[in-house]
Parts: C-alpha cells; structure tokens; sequence
C-alpha cells in the first residue's frame, strides 16, 4: 500500500515537473518572436487621443452641419448596415450615409465602430472607406471576431482593435503563463478597466512587446483609472480632450 501510494507521488511531482519545463519552453520559444509596428501613420503618434461622441449628439450635429466639434485627433463614429438602402449610415434608420458624412470633413483619422455580427455588406464598407483613404486613415473596432477578420483581409492596410472573443483567449493563455506563444492578430486594445476585461502589468508588458497599443476607454467621470503598473498610449472617451 505504502509503494503504491509512494509511486503515485513521484508520477504526480514529475507531471508537474515535465508541465513546468513545457511553460518555460513554450514561454521561452515566444520571446524569440520579433515584432514590429504596423506601417501606419497613428503609429507615429506617441498618444492616440480618441473622440467618440454619443450617437445623438453626433447625429444631431452633423444633421446641423456643425461638424467641427469632432476636436479630437482621431474621430470614433458608428457604422449601420441599412438593408433596404443597401448602404452603411453613421445613424440608425438610414440617416447620414457614413462616406458622405466622412467626405464633407477635414479630419483624416478614423476609428469606425462597425454594429454587424455577419459579414453582409462589409465589402461595400470596405469599398467605400477605400476610397477615401488616399486623404484619410482608418481603423475598425467590432464586437464580432468574424467581422473583424473578414475586413483584415479585405483591407489589410487599416488598423484593427481586438474584439471580446480575442481579449478572452488572450486572458486565458495568460492565466497559463503562455500567453507569449499565442497569436494575437488585433493591432489595439481598447480597455474599460471598470468593466470585465481585466488588463495586469504582465498582460500588458505582452501586448508592448508585441507593438499593440493598449487604450483607455474612459466611459464616464466615474471609469476606473488603469493601473499605474500598465501603460496606456492613448485615450477613448465621449469627452473632447
């Protein structure tokens, strides 16, 4: 009984042994990974300073005309996919067509929050925001993996934020102390450090080294602070800064 129990701890200490040494490697085997930045022009940018104001009030705004409250470095709108027209809007219902409204302004970065779950009518988003893009820069931020993907390929020149799917695998092979090996194909992280995604200084001392850049979505006088231990390179906030 005593051998049997005695053998049952020495397989045990030597599966976690033989685990250790396989974290180390696979940890070990990711640090040889060399990253560079995306060739874009926000990567010159030491902070990203990011305007997203609320729906209503850039509908009402840009219905008016009166576009220049849009202060901020780089302007965050929404996109909908208006079946019947069969073309994207900055508003619900089929007001202010997205390239029209982006056309009649003079600011050349945006971050273009696209409301789709599936990849209908993407090809047309991409053709439109191709057009414009000799005078202007974009970067697409979605909750659906499967949109984000989808438009990578179509438009590997734009700038893509990691979606909820992305962040989740990210905080799981974290959690397994690998998260050095992972393929991590977002080139951001958009942050709100009160809401469940939770970002510590290893996580995001990965993400540096990979040449993401990790950005502070402030949603409200009352957001949550990062961190002191994790660097941020820009702010997300309905607030002109």
């Amino acid at each position: 009984m005593l051998q049997a129990f005695v053998k049952l701890i020495a397989i045990t200490v030597g599966a976690l042994i033989v685990a250790v040494f396989a974290v180390v490697f696979v940890r070990w085997l990711g640090y040889q990974q060399v990253f560079k930045a995306p060739p874009h022009p926000w990567f010159e940018m030491a902070d990203w300073k990011i305007f997203a104001p609320a729906e209503d009030e850039l509908c009402s705004a840009a219905q008016t005309r009166k576009i220049e409250f849009l202060a901020g470095s780089i302007g965050s709108i929404p996109a909908y996919r208006d079946q019947t027209a069969q073309k994207w809007f900055i508003c619900r219902g089929g007001k202010l067509p997205l390239a029209a409204f982006i056309e009649k302004t003079d600011h050349p970065d945006w971050l273009i929050r696209v409301q789709a779950h599936d990849t209908w009518g993407l090809d047309d988003l991409v053709k439109d925001l191709q057009a414009l893009e000799p005078t202007r820069h974009f970067a697409i931020m979605s909750d659906s993996q499967k949109v984000g993907i989808f438009m990578r390929k179509k438009a590997p020149e734009m700038l893509f934020a990691a979606d909820s799917a992305s962040l989740l695998r990210f905080q799981m092979f974290e959690s397994l102390w690998i998260e050095t090996a992972m393929d991590f194909w977002p080139d951001f992280v958009v942050v709100d450090f009160s809401k469940n995604f939770h970002l510590d200084a290893r996580g995001a001392t990965e993400l540096q080294r990979r040449q993401k850049r990790i950005i502070w979505h402030k949603s409200g006088l009352e957001s949550a602070a990062p961190p002191p231990q994790v660097g941020i390179q820009g702010i997300m906030s309905s607030i002109p800064q």
